[in-house]
């Protein structure tokens, strides 16, 4: 399309150059031929007119980027010499062009250089971030605002800056998650073959390489998640407030479990939840936390039910909240502790 218009759509009529708009582009840059560039400055010498026109079209290109096809990548080094050869050749006959023509390559240059950057900016994906914990638990702020607290021997993998239309991030470990609410850019945690997505919710993630993957819900709703990468088939289930998922390893269909573990945040802050939690699983939960054989002397013991909250409690005032609950005498016996009493019916 030959050139038409200048800015704010004002025409010039009768002084059309007979040429491409990137073949007068190519003139300023110094690449037209020889035979080329005699035929544009041939027109315009025959014309003030024609340098005129040349000169408003330069200073719509320059001042608002519309160059048409726009010169993306630029042989900053070769443009250079060749407006210096240009300026040497032509700087005894026409010094005044030589001036401008100085300006017309170094503002098309900045041009260049600013639709380079914003599509580094917009069309490189941003550096990723690695967050890495090993023998104590690391606490950060996302570049969203979302808090996550990462456990020993985890890794996150983030961007520096999140962009398109997810946030998503990689975890390797388990780390628990407050996700700061953004309706238009779902939060999306890929974590081997599970992935997990949410809007804005706090929750606990488990994802050691070979083992299941467990994550048990504080507020809000979560969808856990597998694709299958050879059908684009998804299998998913819903997790609201005070519900768990799993995927279990080597498998790709998601499970729904009533109920949160209770120790699932002992790691993050020593926290246990006991919900009509018979004491055989108390008894266990216990023994694998503080490294201790804790037993009942009779097996009725073991019905009981225990409801209580502990957080950052010593072993020794937990189990004697246990025993004064259900008229229990807890004995240190070695490293052992047993407890006596009648205990609970079925």
């Amino acid at each position: 399309m030959k050139v038409a218009e200048l800015s704010h759509g004002r025409t010039m009529k009768n002084i059309y150059p007979p040429f491409e708009e990137i073949q007068l582009l190519n003139y300023l840059l110094g690449k037209a031929g020889e035979e080329e560039r005699s035929r544009i400055e041939g027109w315009l010498h025959s014309n003030e007119a024609h340098r005129e026109y040349l000169d408003q079209l330069e200073k719509v290109w320059v001042e608002t980027g519309k160059i048409r096809p726009v010169p993306l990548a630029v042989d900053v080094d070769a443009a250079w010499e060749r407006m210096l050869g240009r300026i040497s050749a032509e700087e005894h006959e026409t010094p005044v062009r030589s001036l401008r023509y100085v300006w017309t390559v170094a503002a098309i240059l900045l041009v260049s250089f600013g639709l380079y950057f914003v599509a580094k900016m917009f069309l490189i994906p941003p550096e990723q971030v690695e967050l890495v914990s090993v023998a104590e638990i690391v606490k950060y702020t996302l570049p969203d605002g979302s808090q996550v607290s990462l456990n020993r021997n985890s890794k996150l993998t983030y961007p520096g800056k999140f962009t398109g239309k997810s946030r998503r991030v990689t975890l390797a470990g388990e780390a628990f998650f407050n996700v700061r609410q953004d309706a238009e850019k779902p939060f999306v945690i890929e974590a081997g073959k599970a992935m997990i997505r949410v809007l804005g919710t706090s929750f606990n993630v488990k994802a050691y390489s070979g083992k299941d993957v467990e994550v048990s819900v504080d507020q809000g709703l979560v969808m856990l998640f597998t694709v299958n990468p050879a059908t684009n088939d998804t299998l998913s289930v819903l997790l609201p407030a005070g519900t768990s998922g799993l995927l279990p390893a080597g498998s790709m269909q998601p499970e729904v479990m009533e109920g949160t573990t209770p120790d699932r945040l002992f790691w993050l802050d020593g926290s246990l939840e006991f919900r009509q939690t018979e004491l055989s699983e108390v008894f266990a939960v216990l023994s694998g936390h503080f490294g201790i054989d804790i037993r009942a002397a009779t097996p009725q013991i073991l019905n009981c039910r225990l409801s209580a909250t502990f957080r950052d409690e010593s072993l020794e005032t937990i189990l004697e909240v246990i025993a004064t609950s259900f008229e229990l005498e807890v004995k240190n016996e070695g490293t052992n502790r047993i407890f006596y009493g009648k205990g609970c019916g079925k």
